[in-house]
């Protein structure tokens, strides 16, 4: 007997709601972001759909109890995964900046105060959650793809994410394992390879020749490949590995592409990203 599914889609505002039922709604998921959760029951039983996701937006003045509960129990007839979607206020102000969008936390007293009262008001709905997702910085492509492994619409149920950032800028926030690379040779004191990028074979070359990354590489292979089969073996559905540096324009981005390739030929499905390469 097929057991029915629901995903839940929780998020903050702007942090990509709409583009996951989107998403899923593209993998044969029945989607609404519309009905409310007092009528999830009725919807559930009057569906057909063996696939159904559904969206529950944080509303202001705090989360309703009833609900909570509600969403809770539906775990006793359906296979439930409950999403949430965050991201980094920055990101959040930009993505409310550009759509000139209200808020729905927005009483008048500005954006910031805004996002505040929403980061607080989501409290609760995290606690509720299988699995909080970062679109920080994601493309539609990679946010994509760790919905098709969460689902397990895609070949592999592992997706890897292998992203290069500046220390500067802070660590990423949804990093599983960070790697800082910073001893690594610098590309930045060599006047022509400074204004290159990690992606340069020139300045794969240059980092190649540091006397240690022979062994670090022989090393970070082992590692990755035993850390992503037993990752894979406890179903997680998406890993992270971030690579650190500066400025996130040289050796994190060689390190991060690196590895992204090794994982590849070895079977997963891996994206590549790189955070800060353009900001220094």
């Amino acid at each position: 007997m097929t057991v029915r599914r629901l995903f839940i889609i929780s998020s903050l505002s702007g942090a990509g709601r709409t583009t996951a039922l989107g998403v899923l709604s593209d993998l044969g998921f029945q989607t609404s972001d519309s009905v409310p959760v007092s009528l999830w029951p009725d919807l559930l039983v009057q569906s057909q759909a063996e696939d159904i996701a559904l969206g529950w937006p944080i509303e202001a003045g705090g989360t309703a109890w009833h609900d909570e509960q509600l969403v809770q129990s539906l775990s006793e007839t359906l296979e439930v995964r409950h999403l949430f979607l965050s991201a980094d206020r920055e990101t959040l102000q930009r993505r409310y900046s550009e759509t000139r969008r209200a808020h729905p936390f927005d009483r008048g007293t500005g954006l910031m105060d805004a996002l505040t009262a929403e980061q607080e008001a989501s409290l609760s709905r995290r606690a509720l959650t299988d699995e909080v997702v970062d679109t920080t910085g994601v493309k539609l492509a990679d946010l994509r793809q760790s919905l098709i492994a969460m689902t397990g619409a895609g070949l592999n149920p592992l997706q890897i994410r292998s992203l290069s950032f500046s220390y500067r800028l802070g660590l990423p926030s949804d990093a599983d394992m960070v790697f800082d690379v910073r001893w690594l040779r610098n590309p930045h004191y060599d006047l022509d390879l400074r204004p290159r990028t990690g992606q340069d074979e020139g300045v794969g070359a240059y980092i190649q020749a540091d006397e240690g990354y022979a062994e670090f590489e022989r090393h970070l292979r082992g590692l990755l490949q035993l850390t992503a089969v037993r990752q894979q073996k406890e179903g997680k559905a998406y890993f992270t590995l971030a690579f650190g540096c500066t400025g996130g324009k040289h050796r994190s981005v060689w390190v991060a592409e690196q590895a992204g390739g090794w994982l590849q030929e070895a079977g997963f499905g891996v994206s590549v990203m790189h955070r800060d390469v353009k900001k220094f």
